[in-house]
This record gives C-alpha cells, structure tokens and sequence, in this order.
C-alpha cells in the first residue's frame, strides 16, 4: 500500500471495521502484508490500508467527499485531469508525450483507482446502518 497525495497507509493487527461509529472512522483498502518485526527479527502478519476520520453525516456522496479530500485538494482533482486530459489530446493528435505527460496520465488513473475506493467505502459505511 503506497501514500496517496497527504494519506498515509495504516497497519492494523486485525482486519478494521469498514466504521468504527464511537471515533467516525472510515477503514477502506485494507490488505494483508508481511511487515518484519526488527525487536523479534521475525516476519509479522499485520493489516495495512488507510483510516479517516469523518464528520458523521450520513450521505454517501459527502462521505465519498471527505475520504477523496482526506488525501489530496479538490484543485488537485481537477490537475489531475486537465493534465490527463491535455496529454490524451495532444497524443490523438500525433505527438509523441514527454515524460511528464506520461506521468500525468498515470497520476490520473492512480486518482481514478483510490475515488473508486472511497466509493466502496462509502456504500460500506451506510451499509452498517442498513
């Protein structure tokens, strides 16, 4: 598990709750990995993904709001795709793309993969109120 824009990756001892109601904690992409435990100088099972707190309200859009900008600006957002989208015109036009550009699309499908995370997460956390 990698940092997404100001996200950090969490390890958890066990698999998370999606929510935690009592600290309004959402867990989402949680996986299990082998971490080496220096004091023991052995391999551990921990769980890793990422955690953040949210302000309550029950709305699967505000929720999926607050889990994308826990990690990076709604100017970053919108970078990300004029980039992306700048560097796919320019290639349809037959120009080859700098390495930026290449970077820039990647920067937007990497964005692309953690929103749809925050939209399971979101539909997991009203799901605990169903």
């Amino acid at each position: 598990m990698k940092k997404f824009g100001k996200l950090n990756p969490v390890q958890r001892d066990r698999m998370p709750l999606a929510y935690e109601k009592e600290t309004r904690t959402v867990n989402f992409g949680f996986e299990q990995v082998q971490v080496m435990n220096a004091e023991a100088d052995t391999e551990m099972t921990v769980y890793e993904g990422y955690a953040v707190q949210i302000d309550g309200i029950l709305d699967y859009g505000h929720i999926k709001s607050q889990l994308v900008e826990a990690a990076c600006a709604q100017k970053d957002e919108f970078g990300y795709l004029n980039n992306a989208v700048s560097a796919l015109i320019k290639e349809r036009g037959g120009e080859p793309l700098t390495e930026d550009e290449e970077a820039d699309i990647s920067e937007f499908l990497a964005f692309t993969e953690y929103r749809n995370l925050c939209a399971q997460a979101a539909k997991a956390v009203l799901a605990v109120y169903q």
